[in-house]
């Protein structure tokens, strides 16, 4: 998210596959990708967030701008013979748009960065979210006891939610819900319980979506949750064997938010990692085991489950009445 590295100088790191990433926004407000390694022997240079001028190798000192360039080397005359113009960091596409970031891992940009291309259908969608404006406020990673794809798939079924869900949200979910597919990519609208009494429905689009909770899927194992107060970032990344990923939570704000304001949004997130560790990712995990055993050959998917008319018909036409 762009708000991650919203000031100059600010930088994440993050992990594509196996591929350790920095993300940093320079000076000249230009968001950029590189790969997390110094060019003298290959040493990690930062690790998590944070904010900074100059990328310093704790190794050998080795120190490279934000934009990438060789710019300090200790005992620079012992490399004489070597060609330090061309050791600055190993640059990644990188494309910004939406309050998107999309990187891809491939330095010769035969697999480019494009963000109306990854996105597809869903881009002009996308942009009407206004994600840009949208604030950090707490992020947390854990590495769990299932597949990667477990963990999708406990973000594509609303199914589960009034079972597993019971106690924690006490019925303030539906799990009915509109599904779109544009792609690889889905979507997913489920109402929130107050809209059963909205009437007549509000007639602004804010006003709208905070009778929602709005799921964007973007493949491979990324979901945005859109709600009136927050936005939730939700990824999951493979790990080193078939029955591990790392789960990647996180929440942002619309707007800045004060003492007391905050003290509420980082409840909000306590909230909800405690409920997707200790109920969607435990779920997970007991799959992953019975998946593991190799007793288990087939899974039931139902094609013509109950779902809610195609709300957004209806809202469409009380919203032209």
């Amino acid at each position: 998210m762009s708000g991650d590295i919203a000031a100059p100088g600010a930088y994440i790191t993050v992990d594509l596959g196996d591929l350790p990433v920095i993300v940093a926004r320079g000076a000249d407000g230009i968001a950029r990708a590189f790969l997390n390694s110094c060019r003298h022997r290959g040493t990690e240079l930062v690790c998590g967030r944070g904010v900074t001028s100059r990328f310093v190798c704790p190794y050998h000192h080795w120190t490279y701008a934000q934009d990438g360039r060789l710019v300090a080397v200790p005992s620079r005359d012992s490399f004489a013979d070597a060609s330090l113009d061309t050791r600055n960091l190993i640059e990644l596409p990188l494309d910004e748009k939406y309050g998107l970031l999309v990187v891809s891992p491939d330095p010769t940009r035969v697999v480019d960065a494009d963000v109306d291309q990854f996105l597809g259908q869903p881009a002009p969608e996308i942009a009407d979210l206004g994600l840009a404006t949208a604030q950090p406020v707490m992020q947390r990673d854990a590495t769990v006891a299932c597949n990667w794809k477990l963990t999708n798939e406990m973000g594509l079924d609303g199914y589960h939610v009034r079972y597993l869900h019971s106690e924690s949200l006490r019925g303030q979910a539906m799990w009915e819900c509109v599904y779109d597919q544009f792609g690889r990519h889905h979507r997913l609208g489920f109402a929130n319980v107050p809209l059963l009494d909205a009437a007549p429905l509000p007639v602004t689009d804010s006003d709208l979506l905070g009778l929602l909770s709005l799921t964007t899927y973007l493949y491979p194992s990324t979901f945005i949750v859109v709600g009136t107060h927050a936005v939730v970032y939700q990824r999951s990344v493979p790990g080193k064997v078939p029955g591990e990923c790392s789960f990647h939570l996180a929440t942002y704000s619309w707007r800045p938010l004060d003492d007391d304001a905050r003290v509420g949004a980082e409840a909000f997130f306590e909230f909800l990692w405690k409920l997707s560790i200790d109920e969607d990712v435990r779920a997970q995990e007991g799959s992953q085991r019975a998946f593991a055993s190799g007793l288990v050959d087939q899974v039931v998917f139902g094609a013509n489950e109950p779902a809610l008319p195609r709300l957004h018909e209806s809202w469409d036409a009380a919203l032209t009445d």
